[in-house]
């Protein structure tokens, strides 16, 4: 019998932890699910790429709707000028078709993610960050979409082990109530208690 992709792909789950960083669902989605406040969630994810966190957000949670910010565009390396490519394009393509099925709750938005701020409703449920991992952005991330999670929900994200996410993170801390903070895995988040001016 001849094994197709996914059984490949399911050999290499066992054998790494990079194909189930990929596609397990996230300690922090995990950490929304059991909750208890699991209906009609309003999220943002900042830096969708291939639409595939998104998918097991919407398959995990009761999304109502999800807004998914994105530029698509390549960086190289960061510090150097984006540029849409075809590769971006393709990429965002790939996304849109793994969720297709989601359309009604979709918010696509192609902007920077500090341009799309405004284009986000307050009162989030979620925000989950793992776009552009240099520590301005990720800092310019929680400055701008922290006051728009409402008291009682989450803001976090990917790729904690990144020294730059860790300390955009970490400063973000100083200022704010740490008591419910947590880290697991690769995921960092933040249940807001209080809110901030």
């Amino acid at each position: 019998m001849k094994a197709n992709i996914y059984d490949m792909l399911n050999s290499m789950h066992n054998q790494t932890n990079i194909f189930l960083d990929w596609h397990a669902t996230r300690p922090m989605v995990k950490a929304i699910r059991n909750n208890g406040n699991n209906k009609g969630l309003v999220g943002a994810e900042i830096g969708v790429l291939y639409g595939i966190h998104a998918s097991t957000i919407l398959r995990n949670l009761n999304i109502k709707k999800l807004y998914l910010i994105d530029r698509y565009e390549e960086y190289g390396n960061y510090g150097f000028p984006a540029k849409r490519s075809r590769t971006a394009e393709l990429i965002q393509r790939m996304a849109k078709y793994r969720l297709r099925k989601y359309d009604d709750k979709l918010i696509w938005i192609q902007k920077y993610s500090a341009d799309a701020v405004n284009d986000v409703s307050n009162n989030l449920d979620f925000v989950y960050i793992d776009g552009n991992h240099e520590y301005d952005y990720v800092s310019k991330d929680i400055e701008l979409y922290y006051p728009k999670v409402k008291v009682g929900g989450f803001i976090g994200g990917h790729d904690i082990n990144n020294p730059e996410v860790i300390w955009a993170v970490t400063d973000f801390l100083r200022d704010i109530n740490k008591t419910d903070f947590h880290v697991f895995r690769h995921d960092w988040w933040l249940v807001k208690k209080e809110k901030q001016e």
